[in-house]
């Protein structure tokens, strides 16, 4: 295992972000004729995502400024804003508040703040019985008071989120990635940083928010041009002490004495009671540590963070995908964080993969991680948008790789597509199917189903997109589809939304 020290950056000016549940407002239901009621949750469980205080699992989907939201209660329900919008490029879901009902935060990295474009901002919609409040929302960047840093030109915060309990005290705390912010005062441009916010009984507490980029006093560690550290984020307890960490891609990162390989990094940043992320210690495990694993490993692909051994120490996955066919790594928790001794790589030419391994196409840039068997064992979910089915290019798949104790397994392997059983639709080229895939317990059978996106899905030659949420049977395969919904149903006066179906939260 190979450690670093993260420089952390604490904002000075006290100011509390309150998240207070309030009335649903501003919300119209539409085009619900085609969505299944899931059962509710078991008494004394608590699904991942329930934005309304139902206690079932909801979905949301973001499109062109508009949201469509899957509510066990209330069907397909779509929000707007009327003086603002809800462009989001990235999500996470989390009880900022700790009143029970989660909360919805959106990342627009492409923002524009005081004239500065790129500059990125989030969004954060509080939960609350029948779903979020659009009249409540919150609005977050560099330049609010309290925010570390400053807005400025193409830096991006907001790329990726992730919202887990950092700290240990009860209220999620909300990460947010900005990989092409630079480091004036050292001269380095899109070295990236995140900044973590930590929940409260009053909600997000910008006050405590702290920028963490990756600077130490060894010059191997210090932050390079193009690093991009926090473009992609993922929460989980890593190192088994029931506080989660924070996982984080820096695709730009390159190995001591690297002067051309820029095939990036994954830090693992520990969250601990009290003090929460940090960053004053991470691991951290390097593409060119891997090349015994694949000769061109990169991390530039998804990133997921589940327990795939069932050990009580979740693995990271993370996706390569800009070199060759690309493929995934499974990355193995412990007491001391991730290391790259007993990780495990994959691809379309691995035995028991389905599929062909063809170069070009992006199986890896989507990966989700969760139990959709129920046998205690997260199973890698692997999206490939341009995989092509038979002589139809870039219609898109997305692959099942089983859970155990060993790691992850090829043995009873699925591949999805629009053609597949119990799949309510057809495959057809360019549509990429698995654009952008998330793990929720649609059904309230305590296994994870996949709700998957179809951005580029015509209907009647309209570039609607399409969603679909698969429910999962106990050998992984789709057991039955619960809900699909188009940009048609998210549009209004006939107007459809272009793109549904990325990104999913």
């Amino acid at each position: 295992m190979t450690s670093t020290m993260l420089f952390t950056m604490r904002s000075r000016c006290a100011v509390t972000l309150a998240v207070a549940a309030s009335a649903l407002t501003g919300l119209t239901v539409t085009g619900s004729a085609a969505l299944g009621s899931p059962a509710s949750a078991a008494p004394g469980s608590r699904p991942v995502h329930d934005l309304d205080g139902d206690r079932s699992d909801d979905v949301v989907v973001g499109a062109m400024g508009r949201l469509g939201l899957r509510l066990s209660t209330a069907g397909l329900v779509r929000l707007e804003a009327t003086a603002s919008s809800f462009s989001a490029e990235s999500m996470a879901i989390g009880d900022f508040d700790g009143d029970g009902d989660d909360d919805l935060a959106g990342g627009d990295p492409w923002a524009t703040v005081g004239g500065v474009s790129g500059a990125g901002e989030v969004w954060v919609l509080p939960g609350a019985t029948g779903g979020p409040n659009t009249g409540a929302v919150t609005r977050i960047h560099q330049d609010v008071a309290g925010v570390p840093d400053d807005a400025e030109r193409g830096d991006h915060f907001g790329a990726a989120l992730a919202a887990a309990d950092f700290d240990g005290d009860g209220f999620d705390d909300l990460a947010i990635g900005t990989p092409d912010e630079g480091i004036e005062s050292r001269g380095v441009r899109a070295a990236g940083s995140v900044t973590v916010i930590p929940g409260s009984a009053s909600g997000l507490v910008l006050d405590d928010g702290r920028l963490v980029v990756q600077v130490v006093t060894a010059a191997p560690e210090l932050p390079e041009p193009e690093d991009r550290l926090g473009t992609a984020l993922a929460a989980g307890d890593v190192t088994g002490d029931g506080v989660a960490d924070l996982a984080v891609t820096a695709p730009g990162d390159r190995a001591e004495g690297a002067r051309e390989s820029r095939r990036g990094a994954v830090f693992l940043m520990p969250g601990a009671t009290a003090r929460g992320v940090t960053g004053t210690t991470a691991s951290v495990v390097r593409a060119d540590d891997l090349t015994r694993l694949l000769a061109a490993a990169g991390f530039d692909g998804g990133l997921a963070v589940a327990d795939v051994t069932g050990d009580g120490h979740a693995e990271v996955v993370t996706g390569t995908w800009g070199r060759g066919c690309g493929g995934v790594f499974v990355l193995r928790g412990g007491g001391g964080g991730i290391r790259a001794a007993s990780a495990q790589y994959l691809d379309q030419e691995s035995p028991g993969v389905p599929g062909a391994c063809e170069i070009g196409e992006f199986w890896g840039a989507v990966v989700a991680a969760g139990d959709l068997t129920g046998d205690g064992h997260a199973e890698v979910v692997v999206g490939n948008p341009s995989e092509s089915v038979g002589d139809r290019e870039a219609a898109g798949a997305y692959l099942v790789l089983r859970g155990s104790a060993a790691g992850v397994s090829t043995a009873g392997s699925v591949m999805v597509t629009q053609d597949s059983t119990h799949v309510s639709d057809r495959v057809e080229s360019g549509d990429h199917f698995a654009a952008a895939v998330a793990l929720h317990d649609l059904d309230g059978d305590r296994r994870a189903d996949v709700v998957v996106g179809a951005p580029a899905e015509r209907v009647d030659g309209e570039l609607t997109g399409w969603v679909a949420g698969l429910l999962s049977g106990p050998d992984g395969r789709v057991s039955a589809t619960a809900f699909t919904f188009t940009g048609r149903d998210l549009g209004t006066s006939g107007v459809p939304v272009w793109g549904v179906g990325k990104p999913i939260g």
